[in-house]
Protein backbone atom coordinates (compact mmCIF):
# COMPACT_ATOMS: atom_id res chain seq x y z
CA UNK A 1 0.00 0.00 0.00
CA UNK A 2 1.26 3.48 -0.90
CA UNK A 3 1.59 6.33 1.57
CA UNK A 4 -1.45 8.39 2.42
CA UNK A 5 -2.01 11.51 0.36
CA UNK A 6 -2.51 14.63 2.46
CA UNK A 7 -5.83 16.43 2.03
CA UNK A 8 -5.85 19.75 0.18
CA UNK A 9 -8.13 22.72 0.66
CA UNK A 10 -8.62 24.84 -2.45
CA UNK A 11 -10.78 27.83 -3.29
CA UNK A 12 -13.36 27.55 -6.05
CA UNK A 13 -13.93 30.45 -8.47
CA UNK A 14 -17.10 31.35 -6.53
CA UNK A 15 -15.11 31.65 -3.29
CA UNK A 16 -16.27 28.39 -1.69
CA UNK A 17 -13.60 26.25 -0.03
CA UNK A 18 -13.18 22.75 -1.44
CA UNK A 19 -11.53 19.90 0.46
CA UNK A 20 -10.02 17.13 -1.66
CA UNK A 21 -9.05 14.03 0.31
CA UNK A 22 -8.64 10.29 -0.05
CA UNK A 23 -11.81 8.23 0.16
CA UNK A 24 -12.15 5.96 3.21
CA UNK A 25 -14.57 3.06 3.88
CA UNK A 26 -16.62 5.29 6.20
CA UNK A 27 -17.56 7.34 3.11
CA UNK A 28 -19.99 4.63 1.94
CA UNK A 29 -23.13 6.43 3.24
CA UNK A 30 -21.94 9.69 1.64
CA UNK A 31 -21.37 7.91 -1.66
CA UNK A 32 -24.88 6.46 -1.61
CA UNK A 33 -26.39 9.84 -0.68
CA UNK A 34 -24.45 11.49 -3.51
CA UNK A 35 -25.70 8.87 -5.96
CA UNK A 36 -29.26 9.56 -4.80
CA UNK A 37 -28.73 13.26 -5.63
CA UNK A 38 -27.91 12.48 -9.26
CA UNK A 39 -30.64 12.99 -11.83
CA UNK A 40 -31.62 10.09 -14.08
CA UNK A 41 -29.75 11.82 -16.93
CA UNK A 42 -26.58 12.25 -14.83
CA UNK A 43 -26.70 8.58 -13.90
CA UNK A 44 -26.87 7.59 -17.56
CA UNK A 45 -23.98 9.94 -18.40
CA UNK A 46 -21.85 8.47 -15.58
CA UNK A 47 -22.76 4.76 -15.69
CA UNK A 48 -23.59 4.60 -19.43
CA UNK A 49 -27.00 3.10 -18.67
CA UNK A 50 -30.07 3.75 -16.56
CA UNK A 51 -29.42 2.74 -12.97
CA UNK A 52 -31.68 3.31 -9.96
CA UNK A 53 -29.40 2.05 -7.22
CA UNK A 54 -25.67 1.76 -6.76
CA UNK A 55 -24.90 -1.95 -6.22
CA UNK A 56 -23.40 -2.81 -2.83
CA UNK A 57 -20.34 -4.39 -4.46
CA UNK A 58 -19.65 -1.14 -6.34
CA UNK A 59 -20.04 0.91 -3.17
CA UNK A 60 -17.52 -1.32 -1.38
CA UNK A 61 -15.11 -1.20 -4.30
CA UNK A 62 -15.32 2.59 -4.63
CA UNK A 63 -14.66 3.30 -0.93
CA UNK A 64 -11.81 0.82 -0.42
CA UNK A 65 -8.98 2.00 -2.64
CA UNK A 66 -5.66 0.24 -2.09
CA UNK A 67 -3.76 3.40 -3.15
CA UNK A 68 -1.67 1.45 -5.65
CA UNK A 69 -4.00 -0.18 -8.19
CA UNK A 70 -6.99 1.95 -7.22
CA UNK A 71 -7.05 5.51 -5.95
CA UNK A 72 -10.17 7.44 -5.02
CA UNK A 73 -10.55 11.06 -3.98
CA UNK A 74 -13.55 12.79 -2.44
CA UNK A 75 -14.47 16.44 -2.91
CA UNK A 76 -16.33 18.25 -0.14
CA UNK A 77 -17.47 21.86 0.18
CA UNK A 78 -16.34 23.19 3.54
CA UNK A 79 -19.02 25.03 5.51
CA UNK A 80 -18.86 28.69 6.45
CA UNK A 81 -20.48 27.97 9.82
CA UNK A 82 -18.13 26.59 12.48
CA UNK A 83 -18.94 23.02 13.47
CA UNK A 84 -21.12 22.33 10.42
CA UNK A 85 -20.19 19.21 8.45
CA UNK A 86 -18.64 19.44 4.98
CA UNK A 87 -20.97 18.77 2.04
CA UNK A 88 -19.85 15.87 -0.19
CA UNK A 89 -20.05 16.93 -3.84
CA UNK A 90 -17.86 14.58 -5.86
CA UNK A 91 -15.68 11.53 -6.20
CA UNK A 92 -13.03 10.53 -8.73
CA UNK A 93 -11.14 7.26 -9.17
CA UNK A 94 -8.56 5.59 -11.27
CA UNK A 95 -8.19 1.84 -11.56
CA UNK A 96 -4.86 0.52 -12.85
CA UNK A 97 -5.07 -2.04 -15.64
CA UNK A 98 -3.53 -5.37 -14.55
CA UNK A 99 -2.28 -6.02 -18.09
CA UNK A 100 -0.77 -2.54 -18.52
CA UNK A 101 0.42 -1.25 -15.14
CA UNK A 102 1.31 2.21 -16.49
CA UNK A 103 -2.31 2.76 -17.63
CA UNK A 104 -5.54 3.31 -15.72
CA UNK A 105 -9.25 3.83 -16.24
CA UNK A 106 -10.83 7.01 -14.90
CA UNK A 107 -14.25 7.65 -13.38
CA UNK A 108 -15.54 10.92 -11.92
CA UNK A 109 -18.91 12.03 -10.57
CA UNK A 110 -20.00 15.46 -9.37
CA UNK A 111 -23.49 15.82 -7.87
CA UNK A 112 -25.87 17.80 -10.07
CA UNK A 113 -26.14 20.76 -7.69
CA UNK A 114 -22.35 21.25 -7.68
CA UNK A 115 -21.64 20.90 -11.41
CA UNK A 116 -20.12 23.76 -13.43
CA UNK A 117 -18.22 25.18 -10.45
CA UNK A 118 -14.72 23.95 -11.31
CA UNK A 119 -14.84 21.02 -8.88
CA UNK A 120 -14.24 18.34 -11.50
CA UNK A 121 -11.20 20.12 -12.87
CA UNK A 122 -9.58 20.52 -9.43
CA UNK A 123 -10.43 16.94 -8.47
CA UNK A 124 -8.97 15.50 -11.67
CA UNK A 125 -5.83 17.64 -11.47
CA UNK A 126 -5.12 16.18 -8.02
CA UNK A 127 -6.03 12.65 -9.11
CA UNK A 128 -3.69 12.89 -12.12
CA UNK A 129 -0.87 14.17 -9.91
CA UNK A 130 -1.24 11.13 -7.65
CA UNK A 131 -1.52 8.77 -10.63
CA UNK A 132 1.73 10.06 -12.11
CA UNK A 133 3.49 9.64 -8.76
CA UNK A 134 2.30 6.01 -8.74
CA UNK A 135 3.70 5.27 -12.20
CA UNK A 136 0.56 5.80 -14.27
CA UNK A 137 1.44 7.42 -17.60
CA UNK A 138 -1.86 7.16 -19.45
CA UNK A 139 -5.44 7.54 -18.22
CA UNK A 140 -8.49 6.48 -20.21
CA UNK A 141 -12.12 7.42 -19.74
CA UNK A 142 -15.09 5.82 -21.48
CA UNK A 143 -17.71 8.55 -21.91
CA UNK A 144 -21.29 8.69 -23.18
CA UNK A 145 -21.22 10.51 -26.56
CA UNK A 146 -23.78 13.06 -25.30
CA UNK A 147 -21.81 13.89 -22.14
CA UNK A 148 -20.51 17.27 -23.32
CA UNK A 149 -19.55 18.41 -19.82
CA UNK A 150 -17.22 15.45 -19.29
CA UNK A 151 -15.84 15.77 -22.82
CA UNK A 152 -15.01 19.43 -22.19
CA UNK A 153 -13.44 18.65 -18.83
CA UNK A 154 -11.22 15.94 -20.30
CA UNK A 155 -10.19 18.18 -23.19
CA UNK A 156 -8.91 20.69 -20.59
CA UNK A 157 -6.33 18.03 -19.76
CA UNK A 158 -5.35 17.44 -23.39
CA UNK A 159 -7.50 14.34 -23.90
CA UNK A 160 -7.81 12.90 -27.37
CA UNK A 161 -11.07 11.11 -28.19
CA UNK A 162 -12.01 8.28 -30.50
CA UNK A 163 -15.19 6.27 -30.96
CA UNK A 164 -15.28 2.90 -29.26
CA UNK A 165 -18.38 0.74 -29.80
CA UNK A 166 -20.77 3.71 -29.79
CA UNK A 167 -19.08 5.44 -26.85
CA UNK A 168 -16.20 7.90 -26.72
CA UNK A 169 -12.84 6.77 -25.37
CA UNK A 170 -10.71 9.67 -24.09
CA UNK A 171 -6.98 9.22 -23.64
CA UNK A 172 -4.85 11.48 -21.44
CA UNK A 173 -1.06 11.21 -21.29
CA UNK A 174 0.50 12.19 -17.96
CA UNK A 175 4.04 13.37 -17.44
CA UNK A 176 6.14 12.20 -14.51
CA UNK A 177 5.46 15.40 -12.56
CA UNK A 178 1.72 14.80 -12.61
CA UNK A 179 0.86 17.25 -15.32
CA UNK A 180 -0.58 16.33 -18.66
CA UNK A 181 1.16 16.42 -21.97
CA UNK A 182 -0.11 18.83 -24.59
CA UNK A 183 -1.73 16.01 -26.57
CA UNK A 184 -2.07 12.27 -26.11
CA UNK A 185 -0.44 10.29 -28.91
Amino acid sequence: MEDAVPPRTLTLPDGARLLIRQVVPEDAPKLIAGFDELSAQSRIMRFLRAIDRLPDDDVRRYVTPDHHDHEALAAEILPDAPGAPPRPVGIAHWFRYATAPDRAELAVTIVDSAQRRGIGRLLLARLFEIAAARGIRRIEALVHPENRQMAGLLRCFGAVARRDEGLMLYDIVLNAAGGVRERAA
